[in-house]
Order: structure tokens, then C-alpha cells, then sequence
């Protein structure tokens, strides 16, 4: 939020599930790592790439499920926001591995 990129606001208003989030930080890591890249260009090129509504996003690629920084803190700390991010929503269609949902069937419900 310091230089005005919000990841976890732009991952909500994008819909990421906890891939797009890896993705997401990997591929702003990526820009920020090159020698020329000033914090209004990373924030910039975000930005562009998620105004675009062009699919596939740059971030879109599996090469940056692949950490760009090893033992990354925000990946960790996004990762377990995941989750989180579509609690307030009332659809979760778009969020199946939310906290809302579960793969294993409840032994409690009504068959």
C-alpha cells in the first residue's frame, strides 16, 4: 500500500483464488527486481494488466508460481488470506476452495 498497490484489494476486486494471488505477487516481484523499474512503474504495469480485461493476464503464467523470492513472507502471508478474501461475499461460486466450502461432506447434515 505504500506506493499506492493494494494486492489484497486488487486480488478482490480481480476474484483471484490463491493461485492468481502467487501469481499476482510473483509477477510485481519480477518487475520490481529490473534495474529500471521505479515503484510508479511496478505500480503502473499492475495496474495496466488488470485494467485490460484481457485474458490471459501477464501474471497468468505458470512460471510465476515459482516463488521469485525464496521463503517470500507476503506469499506466505497472502496465501493464508486467501481464503479470506470472498468471506463477505454472499456467492462463492467464483471461490470454491473458500473457507465456506469444504471437499469433505458433513457427517452432521441432513441426508
Amino acid at each position: 500500500e505504500t506506493h499506492g498497490l493494494d494486492l489484497v484489494a486488487l486480488a478482490r476486486r480481480l476474484k483471484l483464488d490463491t493461485y492468481g494471488c502467487v501469481r499476482l505477487v510473483n509477477f510485481t516481484r519480477e518487475i520490481a527486481a529490473r534495474s529500471n523499474a521505479t515503484p510508479e512503474k511496478v505500480v503502473s504495469d499492475v495496474e495496466a494488466g488488470a485494467a485490460s480485461g484481457v485474458s490471459p493476464r501477464p501474471w497468468d503464467d505458470d512460471r510465476f508460481l515459482t516463488p521469485f523470492l525464496s521463503e517470500d513472507p507476503l506469499l506466505y502471508s497472502l496465501a493464508m488470506a486467501a481464503e479470506d478474501l470472498f468471506d463477505d461475499d454472499d456467492d462463492d461460486a467464483h471461490a470454491p476452495y473458500s473457507a465456506h466450502s469444504s471437499a469433505v461432506p458433513d457427517e452432521n447434515a441432513a441426508a
